[in-house]
């Protein structure tokens, strides 16, 4: 079964993760404004308990494979 999963690496997505994150599971990147916007969605969560938003830190700066892979496989894993 085919599944979906948004990964979002915009340091202030914080105006739309509420919609996107409604619709589809989401990875965003970890920073002070999304990890707000996170809490927001993981309290919403408790009446509509389909949204999952999930925080991850950004990769280095200019990401080998390795680190692709990493997260990816995280990703993977954790949407079983």
């Amino acid at each position: 079964m085919p599944r979906n999963v948004a990964i979002v690496f915009e340091p202030d997505f914080a105006d739309q993760l509420g919609k996107l994150a409604f619709h589809t599971p989401v990875w965003l990147v970890d920073t002070p404004e999304n990890k707000r916007a996170a809490e927001v969605s993981w309290q919403a969560a408790i009446e509509w308990p389909h949204i999952t938003v999930t925080l991850f830190r950004a990769p280095a700066e200019e990401p080998d494979q390795s680190e692709w892979c990493a997260l990816l496989a995280q990703i993977v894993f954790q949407q079983r």
